[in-house]
């Protein structure tokens, strides 16, 4: 019976699933004695060639249990090779094979021991680097191979075959252009958006624009990120229980292509609130370090290296927007989404009515914003019964905004009160001083 057939479709709890398994542990073992080695790593689905056991019995269990990582015909990591296309079996002539695949984690396993027990090695920051670098995967989600294991994989078919150190740069060179540029998307924005009058992507927006001539210093720099702040409550344990609350506070990029900027790699959770109730206005407590950083990088920026462009430059970044519910709006801006002016666009012309039997408010008026000749003006019977006569009013700009809260003094805990007698309770925390008169919210 073929591999593929044992290992990935008959019942791994079957005889003869378990009688094929022997020929998977004679192999692991002779492969084990081979290399002078204690442990057999474990090709199951969840350890994947990454996890060692001295104990074959665990690694039996796991292959019954979980089966067979996938793919895994070729038992590479156990002493096999592919050689013109016939898998064959290296156990007895594995030094005579110079273009085996070598057992990575074995050589550096053994290279960092001979190292550490060598008493000669000085760098003790280098061998820390080392150490690291064997811990670190190549790239986010491989499994078999990690920073240092990959380079030494290519030293290893480099002195194997003969190579010489410019044919070898080179091929570091082409090697380097392969993965994926998430640092050039970040230019995406500017140097490969689609631009035909139509809204594609948060930079078509006029307030994109306003911010570019308002901050010029900031706008010429096309890396320049502009962060888009959400916030909101869940319950992680699927119930509606209001003794615990979960606030997580995200960070998404908006240099990025549409299609990424919502990807979860690119999202970064800053915060991660706790608690039995909801923060509610004291929301600003956790969030101060996060808003002293953005602070830092709006104003002197860091120094940071573009792996596209080859150079050094100083990035700044900003908080471009937020995006959150009514309720966790309230929190963030400090303006009270309740009662009767809970708008906070028509604040004092709010439309609300009361509802007597259930004793809540109601708004009404959304038909204010259509065009004044729109036809649901004029379907009363959709709506309230009443035709829709009225005119919205202009949004607010900074200024104005700023001017409501400018004098607020807020105490922060659950006796806090105000004198103000709109619905304005707090100054936002993200209003800075120095941008009050230069761009609108």
């Amino acid at each position: 019976m073929d591999r593929e057939t044992w290992m990935y479709r008959l019942d791994r709890f079957s005889q003869e699933y378990l009688d094929n398994l022997l020929e998977f542990e004679k192999a692991a073992n002779d492969h084990r004695v081979h290399r002078g080695k204690s442990h057999i790593w474990c090709p199951c689905t969840k350890c994947q060639n990454c996890q060692k056991f001295d104990d074959w019995h665990i690694i039996q269990g796991h292959l019954i249990t979980e089966g067979f990582m996938s793919r895994y015909t070729r038992w590479s990591e156990h002493g096999e090779l592919l050689s013109d296309g016939i898998t064959v079996d290296v156990g007895s002539n594995y030094d005579d094979v110079n273009d085996s695949e070598d057992d990575n984690h074995d050589n550096l396993d053994q290279m960092l021991d001979d190292i550490e027990d060598d008493g000669t090695y000085t760098d003790y920051e280098n061998f820390q680097q080392l150490i690291e670098e064997n811990e670190k995967p190549l790239y986010e989600g491989c499994k078999k191979f990690t920073k240092l294991s990959a380079v030494l994989k290519l030293f290893n078919l480099k002195a194997n075959n003969g190579r010489s150190d410019k044919s070898f740069t080179k091929t570091l060179e082409v090697i380097n252009e392969m993965p994926p540029e998430d640092a050039k998307l970040v230019r995406w924005h500017a140097e490969e958006r689609k631009r035909d009058g139509k809204m594609r992507h948060v930079a078509d927006s006029p307030k994109w624009r306003n911010i570019d001539h308002e901050f010029e210093e900031f706008g010429d720099e096309i890396r320049n990120i502009r962060f888009r702040l959400s916030a909101d409550g869940i319950n992680p344990f699927k119930n509606m229980s209001s003794r615990h609350s979960t606030w997580p506070v995200l960070l998404c990029i908006y240099n990025l292509p549409p299609w990424l900027s919502m990807k979860r790699k690119y999202i970064m959770m800053s915060l991660l609130i706790q608690g039995p109730k909801q923060p509610g206005q004291d929301i600003y407590v956790f969030l101060a370090p996060l808003i002293e950083h953005m602070k830092k990088l709006r104003n002197s920026g860091v120094e940071v290296y573009d792996a596209y462009k080859k150079e050094h430059f100083q990035l700044r970044a900003m908080i471009y927007c937020t995006i959150s519910d009514f309720p966790a709006y309230a929190d963030l801006s400090g303006y009270s989404t309740k009662g009767k002016k809970a708008c906070p666009v028509c604040e004092e012309n709010t439309q609300f009515r009361r509802l007597k039997n259930c004793n809540k408010h109601v708004y009404m008026g959304h038909r204010r914003s259509l065009p004044k000749k729109h036809l649901y003006r004029t379907r009363g019977n959709l709506s309230d019964g009443e035709d829709e006569k009225e005119e919205m009013a202009p949004p607010m700009d900074g200024k104005t905004t700023f001017s409501r809260v400018q004098n607020l003094e807020v105490v922060f805990g659950k006796c806090s009160k105000n004198n103000q007698l709109n619905n304005w309770k707090k100054r936002s925390i993200l209003i800075g001083d120095n941008w009050m008169n230069r761009v609108s919210l």
